[in-house]
């Protein structure tokens, strides 16, 4: 079973664009609450309003963490690393929801972490298909070394954030396999809302194949 780390977060006064941005970001978390692999969902929640809404699906499975801001990657592994010894955590995207799984290859984890490259709303894989180097999830089992984190101090939504974080992972002597065909999960962007002001912060230097294991 898997705990998930993650955040969540809704736009506040949307437009209809951002309305529909919302539903999606809902939307993945009620997938998630319905999934049977998933155990628990530990969230850091950006606004009151999202906090509103966690209390409206009022969920036994969801844990706040905290309400106010926007996580760090390293508060994500960290909050993970520290509370949820021993356990199989994945750290993920808000728009990410698990479809498909082999519960066998958790099996594989041991001291391997997976990054998984996703599949879109409608089920097609491009990115698998021409693979382009994009991670949504971290799976792996708690703890993992902490000096990892002094490296992790960026946000989830900036460009490369993924690629940086493989590659401090893989720096630190980290083997990372790709079994999307195996647990497959889903983007839920038909909406393609994004903020204007994104930065890239790293290109990447290691990446993870698709594979089966």
């Amino acid at each position: 079973m898997i705990h998930l780390v993650t955040s969540f977060y809704l736009i506040e006064n949307p437009n209809e664009v951002q309305e529909l941005r919302n539903n999606e970001l809902i939307e993945s978390l009620i997938k998630n609450i319905e999934s049977p692999i998933i155990k628990e969902i530990h969230l850091f929640v950006d606004n009151i309003h999202a906090f509103n809404k966690i209390n409206e699906i009022n969920s036994e499975k969801i844990v706040i963490i905290r309400i106010g801001k926007q996580p760090f990657y390293s508060e994500l592994f960290d909050y993970a690393i520290t509370n949820l010894e021993n356990k199989i955590c994945m750290i993920s995207n808000s728009d990410i929801y698990i479809h498909e799984y082999d519960i066998n290859i958790l099996n594989k984890l041991e001291n391997n972490i997976f990054t998984l490259t996703r599949y879109e709303h409608d089920m097609s894989c491009h990115l698998i298909d021409k693979y382009v180097g994009s991670h949504d999830v971290f799976i792996f089992k708690s703890p993992l070394n902490k000096t990892i984190l002094q490296y992790m101090n960026h946000h989830q939504n900036v460009w490369g954030s993924e690629c940086l974080i493989i590659d401090i992972l893989v720096d630190h002597g980290y083997k990372l396999y790709n079994p999307c065909y195996q647990i497959k999960i889903c983007h839920l962007h038909k909406s393609d809302f994004r903020n204007e002001d994104r930065i890239r912060i790293h290109n990447g230097i290691h990446n993870a194949p698709p594979c089966y294991l």
